[in-house]
């Protein structure tokens, strides 16, 4: 007996991706306020194997800067969009439609081989994004039973020419967190507050505290602008570069700040952007912004 019979049409496995496409959405909205709002735990942190939090601050949570949930995010409305749509489609026009679905599921796969590798290099499972990945093979085994349950479908040719503006839209979509996380918020950056006195990035320095970090992370990125000129005062150890240490001092999220006795102890830590608030917690130092 067959594990999945489809319907003549496929027009009721397009509703039920549909379905896990909208679950699908309101996990990815969870993962990209989790990102932004940046806590030092999640809902979803088990133990340090199973944490949320630690594979958000790893520099695989990112992708051009932009958070990865985000594209997930978009992905999946973009996707639930084309899946009601093309439940109203018959003839030619179905079968294009659930072409670009199987083709968008392929898609989707080739990048969760990629994420998942990602949690296996860093020996961390993200719950939740687990569900999405399960959500993921389900909806890619219910397409590919649709799709080959017609004897003749379009070529590629034809399905991306008949779904161009789709094509394009799904760009369009995707471009915009690229620009907002890589110019828009670039451009605002000269309104900042930023660290204008050297004395206080050489009190930091001085007092132990070194900053762990990796070249192309945007949060790295982003403590740096915080400190402006006076970056040349902070020790700053390239995760990418000094791979070793890095993975001694067991840093697993970026950037990462830690603290170091003269007898060079670790004796304090704190992981992923530092607000001069809390600096102001953290270290009695000169005034920050006094020039």
């Amino acid at each position: 007996m067959a594990l999945f019979v489809v319907s003549s049409s496929g027009r009721k496995e397009l509703l039920i991706l549909s379905f896990i496409g909208f679950l699908c959405m309101f996990v990815s909205i969870y993962l990209v306020y989790d990102h932004i709002k940046d806590e030092e735990a999640s809902f979803c942190d088990v133990g340090s194997h199973i944490s949320c939090s630690k594979v958000r601050r790893s520099i695989f949570s990112e992708l051009f800067h932009v958070p990865i949930a985000i594209f997930g995010l978009l992905f999946h409305i973009f996707l639930i969009l084309v899946l009601l749509v093309g439940i109203q489609m018959s003839g030619k026009q179905l079968k294009c439609y659930i072409a670009f679905i199987f083709y968008m599921n392929v898609f989707g796969v080739a990048f969760i081989v990629y994420l998942v590798c990602a949690e296996i290099y860093l020996s961390a499972l993200c719950p939740f994004c687990t569900v999405l990945h399960v959500a993921q093979l389900i909806s890619m085994y219910i397409i590919w039973k649709v799709y080959n349950s017609y004897s003749s479908m379009p070529s590629l040719y034809e399905v991306l020419w008949e779904l161009r503006v789709w094509i394009l839209f799904f760009g369009c979509i995707n471009f915009v967190p690229m620009v907002y996380f890589n110019v828009t918020i670039d451009l605002s950056v000269e309104d900042e507050v930023v660290v204008l006195n050297e004395d206080f990035a050489t009190c930091l320095t001085h007092s132990g505290w070194r900053f762990y970090g990796l070249a192309n992370c945007g949060w790295c990125a982003k403590q740096k602008r915080l400190f402006g000129s006076t970056m040349k005062r902070i020790i700053f150890i390239d995760c990418a570069e000094n791979k070793d240490v890095c993975k001694e001092k067991q840093v697993d999220a970026y950037p990462t700040w830690i603290k170091f006795d003269e007898d060079g102890n670790e004796t304090n830590r704190w992981k992923g952007f530092v607000s001069l608030e809390t600096w102001d917690i953290l270290e009695d130092c000169p005034d920050p912004l006094k020039i």
